[in-house]
């Protein structure tokens, strides 16, 4: 017997590669299967990565997709390109399908922003800003004094030129 038939008489007791499949793909989500919590949540009791979010793979040799989509895909269809499975209920490892929604990246966002785990990041407070207040206003009243390009501000302060003009037309950098 080669080593592909021992493999498969040892995994499944059968050399017949139709016999001892694992199963379709709700067989084997419900064989892994959760943990159902006093709020009705089925967290996921399988791998879940460092937001809390599980993985499946529906398919032998296909990516492997998000515990939640998982579950939508097995018991109510599929999900649309563009779309994604939200969490009615804001528990990441949960999979189970009345918890779960369709939307839209945009949805998405608002649920976290509206749930208080993302906010709109502004000015200073945004991780990427390259200026801070005190900076936006001196770019502002050096261009107000005239005599200098909007690309020479941008240079001396490492930012575009686009940034400086929304600086200066106030629609970014606005004192509250």
């Amino acid at each position: 017997m080669c080593g592909m038939h021992y493999m498969r008489m040892k995994r499944h007791g059968s050399t017949d590669p139709t016999k001892g499949s694992r199963g379709t793909a709700q067989e084997r989500f419900e064989r892994l299967g959760w943990n159902v919590t006093e709020s009705g949540c089925w967290e996921w009791k399988e791998f879940t990565n460092s937001d809390g979010y599980g993985r499946f793979r529906m398919k032998s040799g296909e990516s492997m997709v998000g515990s939640h989509k998982a579950s939508y895909l097995i018991y109510k269809g599929e999900v649309a390109d563009g779309e994604v499975v939200r969490h009615e209920c804001d528990n990441p490892p949960c999979v189970n399908p009345d918890h779960l929604v369709l939307g839209d990246v945009q949805d998405n966002v608002n649920d976290c922003v509206r749930r208080g785990r993302r906010s709109p990041q502004k000015g200073e407070m945004n991780h990427a800003a390259k200026l801070d207040m005190a900076t936006a206003q001196k770019i502002r009243k050096e261009y107000s004094s005239g005599g200098v390009s909007q690309q020479k501000i941008a240079d001396k302060y490492g930012v575009t030129q686009v940034a400086v003009s929304l600086i200066i037309r106030g629609k970014t950098w606005m004192e509250e």
